[in-house]
């Protein structure tokens, strides 16, 4: 194809498919010699697919990438946000129908597939949930959480799933929570005594 290599053992990626003549010379003081082999390029064209799952009672949902001769790979989830990770965890905004898109390419071209991933969050008590509130939402990681029922636990998890904030409530009546946490969108989750209840918090 127009290129050669003094490299021993070297590597090459052809731009196109089709039949090449590889040539190697090799030569010292006593004379040279020379071999020719025809190889033969087929193109792996790019085929995308993806998988995902839930995480029960939260907006985290799980993507496996699933797709063929992918080099080069960009989720697009929907909601503003994007990944190039082979298999994001990625934490959505709230109850919708999301477009999901994945689009992958190689060298010989690009695919890309989209799928509708209706995301909901099934509270054990809705009653309860509509009951607290997040003061202030959005804030500073600074606020205070507004409910009438005993807090056994509080967690707070970001976009990839990971839990950044974990306290114990025990006997404490004190429900202001005051976080170092970067700027972003995350799951504030509640454990009550027979209940969970998940909330989203913006820190900015």
């Amino acid at each position: 194809d127009g290129s050669n290599s003094a490299l021993t053992n070297p590597s090459h990626i052809y731009q196109s498919a089709g039949s090449y003549t590889v040539k190697l010379i090799v030569d010292n003081n006593f004379g040279s010699d020379s071999l020719s082999k025809q190889v033969i390029i087929t193109a792996q064209l790019p085929v995308a697919n993806f998988n995902y799952s839930f995480t029960p009672n939260i907006y985290t949902v799980s993507f496996q990438d699933s797709s063929q001769y992918a080099n080069n790979i960009l989720w697009n989830f929907g909601d503003g946000d994007t990944s190039s990770q082979s298999n994001p965890i990625h934490t959505f905004p709230g109850d919708n129908t999301y477009n999901v898109k994945l689009v992958i390419s190689n060298i010989w071209g690009a695919d890309s597939i989209s799928k509708q991933v209706v995301v909901s969050y099934n509270s054990i008590d809705n009653s309860l949930e509509e009951q607290i509130g997040i003061f202030p939402n959005p804030n500073n990681g600074t606020f205070y959480i507004d409910t009438k029922g005993q807090i056994d636990r509080i967690q707070i998890i970001n976009k990839l799933g990971k839990i950044v904030f974990d306290k114990t409530q025990g006997n404490s009546m004190s429900n202001s929570i005051r976080t170092e946490l970067p700027s972003g969108s995350y799951i504030l989750r509640l454990y009550f005594d027979d209940n969970t209840v998940s909330k989203m918090v913006i820190i900015r």
